[in-house]
């Protein structure tokens, strides 16, 4: 309803000089474009749906970073010079800081280029990033050094975690309310595709070859995002330029300026009520601010002490240590291919079934999962129980797993930035989110294999049981359903 008596106060200013015979034409259009903004539907956005399949392209590429590490282990740790680019195996200590650079560099990005949305531009700043991104994975398909590996994975973990700050405010700004969640779910979808990709051909393909794989999507980005995709109409409101914001506008919705007239009022209103720039001091100024602070900060801590990029970058490792019938490669592609069914129909319900419930089924699944996978490589390693009776169960949890997570944990915590703070904290907002997962990736990636390796998997995965049932807690309490909700709903709600 908010939103609805919004919309009427954004018609009635439109109507200021309409001449007296116009008005029976003028109550007919405001009925049309009142439906257009509250429904999200009305007219065709087709072109909206390419402009979000095609800027999530940057999404594939950083998303195989998360996997990268799993079938190219294997070959840095083989002892033939012709095999290894590096020449002699890594060491368990150069695995550990070679597969969680990734997520330290992360850690940095957003803090030092995160701002840089603001300043020159959604769009901009996505296609800046395109640029490190194909240098990094060039560079890795020729180098022969750790040194340069570590460095390379440290400024790709930097793009991607930008990407994942700047993205999801794109995503929202150029979406309707209708399909607002949707659209910042398509995130989730194109993540999983990259990391799909890698577990298929990665096995097969020698470093250079995966590498070089890995850059192209990036470069299909750079030309047909850069060429054929708008900025976002909410950030040429803020500079002021009306003029480029109704073309934005009219690309993205397909539909003339008279159509957009009232979607565009909306937007500029909303944003003359947030001119100013939003600081880290200001977050906790207000009530409804500093639990949207403490929800987009802690709930991306739950995300990563379950484990997933663990499961990532170490799965093949992982399922070699198991005894299933399946081949690794064979185990690795059905995880994937579930993983990815399961985080395209998530996409589809976010907008019907709400965020909150997708969390609470994806963090209680993850905990059971996990559950299971601590108590096999327990009796596995208690040599009590003849374990090969239940061989099925190592692939059988990764995959249950695997779908959970993508149930909701993947990409949620990346959109509720976006949605629960206004828009001159959108950008500084989405950057606390990057930090705080990619900061614990870094942590959780780091200590696994010198926690496994000291005191056994089982250990590792009922920590991340034990981390997963808190999220549990925390999001049965803490964390508010923003479906269909304006920024005014969900601040209200925010305040109680």
């Amino acid at each position: 309803m908010e939103d609805r008596e919004q919309v009427e106060e954004a018609l009635v200013d439109t109507k200021e000089g309409i001449n007296e015979h116009e008005h029976d034409n003028k109550i007919r259009y405001n009925n049309e474009t009142k439906n257009d903004i509250t429904s999200g539907g009305g007219g065709g956005n087709s072109f909206l749906y390419l402009s979000a399949l095609t800027s999530n392209l940057l999404m594939i590429s950083c998303s195989t970073n998360f996997t990268w590490t799993s079938p190219m282990l294997k070959i840095l740790t083989n002892s033939d010079p012709v095999i290894n680019p590096l020449g002699t195996p890594i060491t368990p200590l150069q695995q550990s800081w070679f597969t969680s650079l990734f997520g330290l560099g992360a850690v940095f990005g957003p803090i030092f280029f995160g701002k840089l949305a603001d300043i020159i531009g959604r769009k901009k700043l996505l296609m800046l990033l395109a640029i490190p991104n194909i240098a990094g994975f060039s560079i890795l398909a020729v180098a022969s050094d750790i040194r340069v590996y570590c460095l390379v994975r440290f400024v790709l973990g930097a793009v991607t975690g930008v990407v994942y700050a700047i993205l999801p405010i794109y995503l929202t700004e150029i979406s309707e309310l209708g399909n607002r969640g949707m659209l910042g779910s398509f995130m989730s979808v194109f993540s999983n595709l990259g990391i799909l990709l890698v577990f298929v051909i990665g096995p097969y393909l020698s470093v250079k070859q995966l590498s070089i794989c890995c850059a192209v999507p990036t470069l299909l980005f750079a030309i047909f995002f850069g060429i054929f995709i708008p900025e976002s109409p909410v950030y040429l409101v803020t500079k002021g330029d009306r003029a480029e914001a109704t073309k934005s506008l009219m690309k993205l919705r397909q539909r003339s300026s008279r159509h957009v007239e009232a979607e565009l009022h909306l937007i500029t209103k909303n944003v003359e009520k947030q001119t100013e720039v939003g600081t880290v001091g200001d977050l906790f100024k207000e009530r409804s601010l500093r639990r949207a602070l403490f929800i987009c900060f802690t709930l991306p801590v739950f995300q990563q002490i379950s484990g997933l990029q663990v499961v990532n970058s170490f799965l093949g490792p992982i399922l070699d240590s198991t005894k299933t019938g399946l081949s690794t490669y064979t185990s690795t592609v059905i995880i994937g291919i579930v993983r990815m069914f399961v985080v395209v129909t998530a996409t589809a319900l976010i907008d019907r079934v709400g965020r909150k419930v997708l969390l609470l089924v994806s963090t209680l699944g993850c905990f059971l999962t996990l559950t299971l996978l601590g108590m096999y490589f327990h009796l596995d390693k208690s040599e009590v129980f003849d374990i090969e009776s239940f061989s099925w169960l190592p692939v059988i949890s990764l995959t249950f797993f695997m779908a959970f997570f993508n149930v909701g944990l993947v990409g949620i915590p990346f959109l509720l930035p976006s949605e629960l703070f206004p828009p001159k904290f959108k950008s500084l907002g989405s950057s606390l989110v990057s930090f705080s997962s990619f900061g614990f990736y870094f942590l959780v990636v780091m200590s696994y294999p010198i926690i496994s390796h000291w005191y056994g998997i089982e250990l590792c995965f009922w920590m991340f049981s034990g981390g997963t049932l808190l999220g549990v807690v925390f999001i049965y309490f803490m964390v508010p359903e923003t479906k269909g909700k304006t920024y005014n709903d969900i601040k209200k709600f925010l305040e109680k």
